[in-house]
């Protein structure tokens, strides 16, 4: 019922018009959306694993709708430094992922919009180590296996789940992947493998969380900048400054190695309001970034922090009607921020 509810309530908004009204209210702001993977078919998958046919339908409206730029435009006109047509809008995504270059880069030509892909270097490998999937992907992988009934995990410190349908997988694995975020590496990653132990059935190496070649990321930095997003995705206000700092400037440096140009922009990994604090953003700027992402909802204003910048995250969930809303600002829920401890 409340999805019902839901959708009817988006389709009465886009009908009367509501995110035009939007636009022309947020015209002078940046939007900047979020996204992940992309699949080639419209199968039930996880959040971040969006759809290529949905994809190119949000880019085209964007390009019919809005002005896309590129980050570094974008942060240009945020510091005062630059100005920009009504209506700008940016394209990133998160991780590195194999779609992103495979289906995500010829839409984007197609389309002519730029983005920035924030590229988690373990995630591509480096020197021999060859692309791999990220530890979250390798729990995601995990979903189809899990069986219909009652899942106990309370000997792994994991929750109990009743499950009888997809989305209860999907739920499940979610779930694990919260708890696992608030674990050090070592205890996280030996559950991982009691986890892999549990499901032999397992086939690893699914190509939708396979990281890009870093050929792909050289051959698209024209139009499809990289970013930076640590070397292993470990959540920054959980480790040592020391540790953090290693994250954040080898990164940079390793993918400034490997692209022979400058990288400009950091996304902090989950990327929520507790994952970074006032320490790790002075690290990022020492690193010698210009602006830093987020993944706290809303749109952008001249002023805003640099180094706190929001974003709009799109998964698989985004009908059109969802998206044509959030795009134009309508669910900014901008609130006065706390200072980050």
């Amino acid at each position: 019922m409340r999805g019902l509810v839901k959708r009817l309530f988006l389709a009465l908004a886009n009908a009367i018009g509501v995110p035009a009204v939007c636009r022309r209210l947020n015209r002078k702001r940046v939007t900047i959306l979020m996204y992940h993977g992309l699949i080639d078919d419209r199968r039930p998958s996880e959040w971040t694993q969006l759809s290529v046919d949905r994809f190119e339908e949000q880019i085209c409206h964007l390009a019919r709708c809005y002005s896309p730029v590129s980050l570094e435009q974008a942060v240009a006109y945020l510091s005062g430094k630059a100005s920009l047509p009504d209506n700008p809008v940016v394209v990133t995504f998160d991780d590195g992922y194999r779609s992103n270059y495979v289906l995500g880069y010829p839409v984007l030509e197609k389309y002519g919009v730029p983005a920035t892909v924030f590229i988690t270097t373990s995630l591509l490998g480096h020197g021999n180590i060859p692309p791999r999937e990220t530890w979250f992907d390798t729990v995601y992988s995990l979903a189809p296996l899990l069986p219909n009934g009652s899942i106990d995990l309370s000997a792994m410190g994991l929750p109990r789940f009743h499950v009888s349908k997809p989305a209860d997988r999907l739920a499940a694995v979610e779930a694990i992947c919260e708890r696992l975020k608030q674990m050090g590496s070592e205890d996280r990653q030996r559950i991982i493998d009691k986890l892999v132990m549990t499901f032999p059935q397992r086939q690893s190496g699914d190509s939708r969380y396979r990281g890009a070649e870093w050929d792909q990321v050289r051959r698209a930095k024209s139009l499809v900048k990289p970013g930076a997003h640590t070397m292993s995705h470990e959540i920054l206000s959980h480790l040592p400054a020391d540790q953090a700092r290693e994250e954040i400037v080898l990164s940079k440096q390793i993918i400034e190695q490997e692209t022979s140009g400058p990288v400009l922009f950091f996304a902090y990994p989950n990327g929520r309001r507790e994952d970074f604090t006032s320490e790790t953003k002075r690290l990022v700027t020492e690193a010698g970034f210009h602006a830093a992402l987020t993944t706290i909802e809303g749109v952008n204003r001249i002023g805003d922090d640099l180094f706190e910048l929001k974003r709009i995250g799109v998964g698989s969930d985004a009908s059109i009607a969802w998206f044509r809303l959030a795009a134009a600002g309508f669910f900014d829920c901008r609130r006065k921020p706390k200072e980050p401890q």
